[in-house]
């Protein structure tokens, strides 16, 4: 015979999680809004927008959510629009748990990213859109990515076998590209640059005409094959950069149709196919015709 005996237990803070946690100390809203769960992790940083009747209890959202989920170390909430804060697209914060550390580390489509989030521009949830249009290049093409951040769409198609002439205007996004591309060991592929993208559309354009630039592409070896056989790697093939981009990407959704201009006459003098120009911005895929009678 079972018999059934009392027994207490203790749940504690550890046993609820964070919802839990704040619904019980949040104070009901009159416009029943949610409890304010959602948020954008970039590494350890966990990157809030919250809405003005919860300001009161940032602070304690942001322990909650330090406490309750242990990739989060830091937690900020964004106090103005992308771009207020400095052409580079970065914005101004505040850090309502955590120290303030904006130095991160990322994977994204197999790629390995260090960089400082409070000096340059990343949004995790395009992490769709730059394997879209990764996808879209084909190896041994050539892409001049004339905003290209630190390198998001630049580095994933360099390990693909793509050229890529990768800017960005900003010098902090500069060096984590710099990073990222070493990092990634894509220097045969990928080429930054730290220039005003107006300027960069053109140089790019006629620099890549004169440049002379092939990439072997080794046979795949372990390091005890190498170590037996005591050879280089056998060469496979050989691929040469294209004379002419065949995309141009443009993430600048705000103003990224203000640089068009700089395309107008950019092949007049060659015979090329048509070019994608690809700008970050809603239904807008333009092909660029090289020859005379292209006009914007």
């Amino acid at each position: 015979m079972i018999n059934i005996v009392p027994y207490e237990i203790n749940l504690d803070y550890d046993y609820w999680d964070y919802q839990d946690i704040a619904s019980a100390v949040l104070p009901q809203s009159e416009e029943h809004d949610e409890i304010p769960s959602g948020f954008t992790l970039v590494g350890h940083v966990a990157h809030l927008n919250l809405r003005e009747q919860y300001m009161p209890y940032k602070n304690i959202i942001g322990e909650i959510l330090v406490d309750k989920n242990p990739a989060v170390r830091t937690v900020i909430n964004k106090i103005d629009d992308v771009g207020e804060e400095s052409e580079y697209r970065t914005f101004k914060y505040e850090v309502l748990a955590g120290p303030d550390d904006m130095d991160v580390e990322i994977r994204e489509a197999d790629c390995t990213f260090k960089f400082n989030y409070a000096k340059v521009y990343w949004n995790s949830r395009l992490n769709t859109e730059h394997q879209r249009l990764v996808d879209a290049f084909e190896k041994g093409q050539a892409v001049c990515d004339v905003m290209a951040g630190i390198g998001p769409f630049a580095v994933p198609a360099g390990k693909k076998g793509v050229f890529v002439w990768a800017n960005d205007l900003n010098p902090d996004s500069h060096e984590s590209m710099l990073d990222a591309i070493s990092r990634n060991k894509v220097q045969k592929f990928v080429k930054p640059f730290n220039e005003d993208g107006h300027v960069f559309i053109k140089e790019a354009a006629r620099k890549l005409l004169k440049t002379e630039h092939e990439v072997q592409i080794l046979a795949k070896q372990s390091r005890t094959e190498a170590k037996e056989t005591k050879a280089p790697p056998k060469v496979l093939r050989t691929v040469k950069q294209p004379k002419v981009f065949s995309h141009y990407v443009m993430n600048l959704p705000a103003t990224a149709i203000e640089f068009l201009p700089a395309f107008s006459g950019l092949y007049t003098e060659e015979d090329r196919t048509l070019l994608f120009l690809r700008s970050h911005r809603p239904a807008t895929l333009l092909l660029l015709n090289s020859q005379p009678t292209t006009s914007f």
